[in-house]
Order: structure tokens, then C-alpha cells, then sequence
């Protein structure tokens, strides 16, 4: 069974149940904090030299940070000032959150045509493509919201402010939100006459206001879900696009002659991050603080694509094992790392291939001791009763399973492929499928089946090197492969 998102952007967030086992051995205690807290703190201090350094070029600079995913237990962050600036086109989320509330009580349908009649004043310049168009123009709530998201069109989000009721009806959403710095006070390119005429953000309204669509608590999940597609295929790339890919990347940009901003979500399974960035600048080009909004951003990026402090976002199997982390696999070790070199345990293999064959977090807990050295109290008690059920392992002849021994790649190729096939055995070595596997290799039948299905390719030379042991990281890559074969 393939592990799938609830829906379409990420996993089910939240830290995972207490007593879920760390695959080291251990249970998490139910109110630690996460090992990754460190890493947390770690990007506190990077965000908040990042902030002097901007200062020093003239950028009055904030960066909001909340982890979705649970990963960091959740933790929210601040470098800089929290002031209250103006918004350029971030201001924009907000309304597209009223909208989708209509949306979901059902009074404005997405297909609803709304006519933009010429010469309204409606039509104004700056940023996107609408007013380019024949008008009067007859164009949907849904191609309206995607112009003014995704190239941040000011036509668009003026007709939209006029369908959402204007400017008191938007404010007043937002202060039921709870928000206090977040203002609508003009339309797009119409005159300001600051302070209640122009428009206002601070990086911990947005970022909070983006931790509520993550979350679904102020709109449905499908609303909530189709904000964030609309942000997912923004087109303006010039500050977090340009260092995040886009498929890492949910975002919503604003910029004027003197602030430069981004808000938006980091989308790396199990690792999920929203972040907003605000600068504010005098004289110097906006390029120059756009430097630091991508800067901000890649900081965080490096954070998500680092699940464990001892596997750097350049590490070989980073992929692999962050893929581990996504799918809830895998919490890793007590002190936040995962150990890529230590060999894999029998009960730790258990509860792997549980994991990956199920789709579940944790077993039910066991009714009778499956070996003798696995009492029902047992950690690991649940998947390794699995294990013997499903006849993936028989243990050994004295009735103990050695929960704590490690895994020889010999022995890791029966496990995966009786977790395929079950009590159908691989088919009969006919030939080598490594030249230190013949034919009467007593495990030449499973690993010549990894070797078909793909799983494994060896090592240089052509060796298998059955004998060796199985480490985490090299297991993270077994068993990626695995759920893309089941998945098949």
C-alpha cells in the first residue's frame, strides 16, 4: 500500500501520537520537545544576522517563520521588527480568503461571469495583463482570483474588491480573524491618502493568516486547498521563486517603490514551513532588497531539506531519508539525528516494513508474545507480531526473534520480498544476479528478485556484498523503491 497525502498539498501535520516508536530502539516521551528544536534555534540566529545585514544596506527587514508540519513542534519565529508596513499585493490574500468564504456558504460560485465594462476605473496599470484586453469583458471569479494571484493583476483584485463589498466589508473580515495590522484602505494604483487609505500588513499577521488556510480553520479544506494551488502556480519569481523550486513552493508576492515582500509556504512533505518576509528600503534599487527576501527564503529552504542534523541537504540519501520523514516513516533518533550510517536492527526493519506495507503509524498493541524475547510490552511488539503473521519472518530456532541485531542485505532481500509476495517464494536462481551470488547462494532467489523488481542494483563491480549490514540510509533508499513497486 502506497502512503498518499489527505489532500493534495501535504501529509496529515501534527507531531505523532506519544509513544510512537523512534525506529532507535526507544519510545518518544510524551511531552519532549523535538530534537529538531535545535535546529530551530539555529535559524533564529541565521535569520537574525540576516536582519543586521540588511540593515547595514539600508533594508528595514522582517522575517515571520511557523512550522505546519509539527516537525519543530510547531514553533513560530521572529528576526526583525514586526512593523507595520505597506502592503503592495500581499494584501491581496486576505481578499481571496473572504471570496472563498462566500464560496463555501455557497452565495458566489467560481464560475460566476462578471463583466468589467470599459472605461472603468477599475482598469489601472502596474502589474498583470487584464487591462490589456477588449473591454467590456465578461471574465469568471475563478480567472479573476488566478490573475490576481499568480501575475498579482491590479485590474483583477479591483473587481474583486468591488464584488467582495469594498473596503469596510474586507476590514471587517479581517478583524473577525483577529487580525489588527492587516488593513485594505485603497484599491490597486488609486491614490493613498495614508494612514487609513492605504493598505497595511506586518509579517506575523500574513504568516499567521497562512498558518489558518495550511490548517483549514478558517475555510473549508477544498477552499482552503485551492488558495493554496492558486499560490503554488505563482508566476513571479524574482524573490522566494528564485531560490525555491516551484514544486517546493506555494507564494504570494507584493512589491512598490519602497517595500518588497513574499509570503507563502514551503511544501516539503513532512516538513512544511510558512514564512513571510517584509522589507522596507529608501534609496536603493528594490533588486538590492529583493536579495535579502531570496536570502530569507533560502535559509528556511535549507532548514526543510535538512530533516536530521547529521544529514545535510547535499548528503547522498538526503533525498531518500527526507522522503522517510515525509511519509511519517521514520522520527529518527532521540537527539534529532538519524544515524545514515548505523546498521539497521531486526525491530527497526519491522516497523519499516510495516509502516510502507500498511500505511499505518504504529501496530496494534499485541495479545500474546509473538517470539520469546518480544513480551507484549515491547516497543516493537506490534510490528514484529506482524511480521510473523504475515510470514515475513519465522525468527530463529530457539523461538527468539533478536529484536536488536542488525540486518544483512541477504537477509533484508527475504524480508522485502516475502512483504510482496508473501508466502509465494521468489522464483529459483537460474542464473547469478551477482558475481558473489551464484546460483547456490542459499539467498540467491530473493536477491535475484531485488535485483528484478529494481530494488537493488548493487554495488561497482558487480557485487551484492550479501553479508554486509543494511544501514538506515541505504534502507531509506530500499524502501522507496519498495512503496513506488507496491504502488505499481
Amino acid at each position: 500500500m502506497r502512503l498518499t497525502t489527505p489532500h493534495g498539498f501535504r501529509l496529515a501535520v501534527g507531531a505523532l501520537a506519544a509513544g510512537t516508536a523512534l525506529l532507535a530502539g526507544s519510545v518518544a516521551p510524551a511531552a519532549a520537545a523535538p530534537p529538531q528544536a535545535r535546529q530551530w534555534e539555529a535559524l533564529q540566529s541565521e535569520l537574525d544576522s540576516l536582519v543586521v545585514d540588511a540593515a547595514a544596506a539600508g533594508v528595514t527587514m522582517s522575517v515571520s517563520v511557523t512550522d505546519l508540519s509539527g516537525w519543530y513542534g510547531t514553533e513560530s519565529l521572529l528576526a526583525g521588527q514586526d512593523e507595520r508596513l505597506k502592503a503592495a499585493s500581499i494584501i491581496k490574500l486576505p481578499l481571496l480568503a473572504l471570496l472563498m468564504e462566500r464560496v463555501d456558504a455557497g452565495t458566489l460560485s467560481l464560475d460566476t461571469a462578471i463583466t468589467i465594462p470599459a472605461g472603468s476605473s477599475n482598469i489601472v496599470g502596474g502589474s498583470g495583463t487584464l487591462r490589456l484586453r477588449e473591454f467590456p469583458l465578461s471574465i469568471t471569479v475563478a480567472e479573476l482570483m488566478e490573475l490576481m494571484v499568480q501575475v498579482s493583476d491590479n485590474t483583477a483584485t479591483n473587481v474583486l474588491i468591488d464584488l467582495a463589498g469594498g473596503f469596510d466589508t474586507v476590514n471587517a473580515y479581517i478583524a473577525g480573524l483577529g487580525f489588527e495590522d492587516l488593513h485594505l484602505g485603497r484599491k490597486m494604483i488609486h491614490p493613498a491618502l495614508p494612514p487609513e487609505q492605504e493598505n497595511y500588513i506586518t509579517s506575523s499577521e500574513v504568516t499567521e493568516l497562512i498558518t489558518m488556510l495550511w490548517e483549514g480553520t478558517i475555510l473549508s479544506r477544498e477552499s482552503s486547498d485551492y488558495i493554496i494551488a492558486l499560490m503554488a502556480g505563482q508566476l513571479v519569481n524574482t524573490k522566494y521563486g528564485a531560490v525555491i523550486p516551484r514544486e517546493h513552493l506555494a507564494n504570494k508576492t507584493g512589491e512598490l517603490a519602497d517595500v518588497s515582500h513574499d509570503s507563502g509556504i514551503i511544501l516539503v512533505d513532512g516538513r512544511e514551513i510558512a514564512l513571510t518576509t517584509t522589507t522596507a528600503f529608501g534609496d536603493i534599487p528594490r533588486t538590492d532588497a529583493d536579495v535579502f527576501v531570496q536570502r530569507s527564503a533560502a535559509l528556511v529552504y535549507e532548514l526543510s531539506l535538512t530533516p536530521f542534523i547529521d544529514v545535510s541537504s547535499a548528503h547522498p540519501f538526503n533525498a531518500q531519508i527526507s522522503w522517510l520523514v515525509g511519509t511519517r516513516i521514520t522520527t529518527g533518533y532521540a537527539d534529532g539525528t538519524f544515524g545514515p550510517v548505523n546498521p539497521v536492527s531486526r525491530q527497526a526493519m519491522a516497523a519499516f516494513l510495516y509502516r510502507v506495507s500498511t500505511g499505518a503509524q504504529k501496530a496494534p498493541e499485541c495479545a500474546a508474545a509473538p517470539f520469546a524475547d518480544i513480551p507484549v510490552e515491547d516497543p516493537f511488539c506490534g510490528e514484529i507480531a506482524w511480521l510473523a503473521e504475515q510470514e515475513i519472518a519465522s525468527g530463529y530456532e530457539d523461538g527468539t526473534f533478536g529484536p536488536g541485531l542488525p540486518v544483512s542485505r541477504q537477509a533484508m532481500a527475504a524480508f522485502v520480498q516475502r512483504s510482496v509476495d508473501g508466502d509465494v517464494p521468489a522464483a529459483d536462481c537460474t542464473t547469478a544476479p551477482f558475481v558473489d551470488v551464484p546460483t547456490s547462494h542459499p539467498f540467491c532467489a530473493e536477491i535475484a528478485w531485488m535485483k528484478a523488481e529494481s530494488l537493488s542494483t548493487g554495488y561497482v563491480g558487480g557485487v551484492y556484498e550479501p553479508t554486509r549490514l543494511v544501514s538506515r540510509q541505504a534502507m531509506a533508499a530500499f524502501l522507496q523503491r519498495l512503496d513506488t513497486r507496491l504502488a505499481s
